[in-house]
């Protein structure tokens, strides 16, 4: 549809009337099976203003969801620390316990994990689509600018209003895209766990205490074991006697 003020009959031509009077907003294109409206930048530079509005009343709408998720992943996440402390407490006090706590405690670990996982994965795909709006931006004003030297060249340097309206164009696609990658990519760029996803390395980072806390429970098996502890045949964690050293509790009547 035309423009509000801007007439819907024989007012659109090019470089004729006010900016944008008689052009529409929006043109449709197919694109396989979905059709797709492309926005009319160069004959309506607002629309570059317009579309950097509509990406915030978009990012505003999911900062809510965004935020929930990132509650539920900082609790799934201290509960997974709590259960790496359970694990090595009973390691390193070497407590009596059965082989099932330790297999429920590493699952229950994995399973809290790997929710933070998939969070991280989900922000590194948000996280792309900045810098590739971001090259969109910048291939049309690459666009927009060829077609304006080339006008210099064919008019002897005369700036018709077409020439004009095109640098108006130009400037506001230059300025969306700074904006949005000041805003987007280091203003407040996409974290989790406050670890800026933009990379496969942000998982590590993120579970790098959780990994931590499992390798240091291996350590303690691994030492204990040289101590004599060991999971018997019922599955309990108890100390079998050290070689060379005093004989078990349950052989101390013997003899």
């Amino acid at each position: 549809p035309p423009p509000p003020g801007g007439g819907g009959g024989g007012e659109g031509e090019e470089g004729k009337g006010k900016e944008g009077q008689g052009v529409p907003y929006c043109e449709r294109e197919q694109v396989g099976d979905d059709e797709v409206f492309m926005l009319n930048i160069r004959d309506n530079p607002s629309n570059a203003f317009g579309w950097m509005l509509g990406r915030r009343v978009l990012f505003s709408v999911g900062e809510r969801f965004k935020k929930r998720f990132a509650a539920i992943s900082v609790i799934v996440y201290l509960n997974s620390l709590f259960m790496v402390l359970m694990m090595n407490l009973l390691l390193y006090l070497k407590h009596e316990h059965h082989v099932d706590v330790m297999t429920t405690l590493l699952v229950l670990i994995g399973y809290n994990a790997l929710p933070i996982v998939i969070a991280i994965l989900q922000a590194m795909s948000l996280a792309e689509l900045s810098p590739m709006h971001r090259g969109l931006l910048m291939r049309e004003q690459l666009s927009v600018e060829c077609e304006l030297s080339m006008m210099l060249g064919k008019d002897n340097g005369v700036k018709t209003p077409r020439y004009r309206m095109l640098k108006r164009a130009a400037a506001m696609l230059r300025s969306s895209g700074e904006y949005m990658s000041y805003n987007e990519e280091h203003s407040n760029p996409t974290t989790v766990l406050g670890v800026q996803a933009n990379s496969a390395a942000a998982i590590l980072t993120a579970l790098s205490t959780l990994l931590g806390g499992v390798s240091m429970a291996l350590q303690a098996v691994t030492d204990n074991a040289t101590n004599g502890w060991a999971y018997n045949e019922m599955g309990v964690y108890v100390n079998s006697g050290e070689v060379g050293g005093p004989p078990p509790i349950d052989k101390l009547g013997e003899g």
